[in-house]
């Protein structure tokens, strides 16, 4: 009854090892998850742009606010170590410069400087702000921008990796960007059409944008929020990606003087 045995081993032996154990699959880069083998350097369409700890100086951001008389947005900071010592704070407004800041990675030893760009309502309360600023080397060349909250070490997250930021006003196109899946190996363009207003808030603003392949034709509208990427929403016919180039939404706002709507992008040619 045994005879069979011999034949019967490898089969059994085949079929626990078939049921027990799964094929270790590889990191896709551009499928807009971030898997374990992929980090902001080997690819920042999935996981983001990365630091390369482009300021030294600790700076970190204490209270984010709105001036109850003048209207006018502030931020208080302290610059590491005295953190969490009241009389370390220095208090620095919309349009305003920090400087005597010291440059790390890139621009180690540099003389760096921290602009106060603007203040952002992010919620109903009239205390939910956020506060963006911009990082410039010696040379008044900027570096990188970031929006962040109350409690945020801003020597954490500037970077220099991807960050060079191209500004457009409504109605210009971003050029030079590649399609995908449809349009594979197609040169597109964006049109930046509008900004629109969606609170109370002078800081409250979406944008939306237009997909044109390379013989003009519109492939897709989307309107998004800062910190979207373009090459995440725009679709082809059939439901799929049809940008290929990432482009990432920095800022959007409106010129207080021009009254007219304008972004800053980073763009990963």
């Amino acid at each position: 009854m045994f005879k069979n045995l011999k034949f019967l081993i490898p089969v059994l032996i085949l079929a626990v090892f078939l049921s027990g154990c799964t094929v270790p699959t590889q990191p896709v880069c551009g499928n807009f998850i971030c898997e374990s083998g992929e980090d902001s350097l080997t690819c920042a369409e999935d996981c983001g742009f990365v630091g390369d700890g482009s300021l030294a100086t600790d700076l970190y951001v204490e209270t984010i606010g709105v001036g109850a008389t003048t209207g006018i947005g502030y931020v208080e900071v302290i610059r590491g170590p005295d953190v969490g010592v009241p009389s370390a704070q220095e208090t620095y407004n919309e349009g305003e410069t920090i400087n005597g800041l010291i440059g790390g990675g890139s621009y180690a030893g540099q003389e760096v400087s921290v602009k106060v760009v603007q203040i952002i309502q992010t919620g109903p309360s009239s205390d939910s702000y956020e506060a963006t600023f911009e990082l410039y080397d010696s040379s008044s060349s900027l570096i990188d921008t970031k929006t962040v909250s109350a409690g945020t070490n801003l020597a954490s997250v500037f970077s220099s990796v991807g960050t060079t930021l191209e500004t457009y006003n409504e109605n210009e196109f971003i050029v030079g960007l590649m399609g995908e899946n449809q349009y594979s190996g197609e040169e597109m363009s964006v049109k930046f059409v509008q900004v629109v207003q969606t609170g109370a808030g002078n800081s409250s603003f979406i944008a939306t944008f237009e997909l044109y392949d390379s013989s003009s034709n519109l492939v897709d509208t989307k309107t998004v929020s800062v910190g979207e990427q373009l090459n995440a929403v725009f679709l082809d016919s059939s439901g799929d990606f049809a940008l290929d180039t990432l482009v990432r939404i920095y800022t959007i706002g409106v010129g207080a003087t021009t009254g007219i709507g304008y972004i800053e992008v980073a763009v990963l040619r």
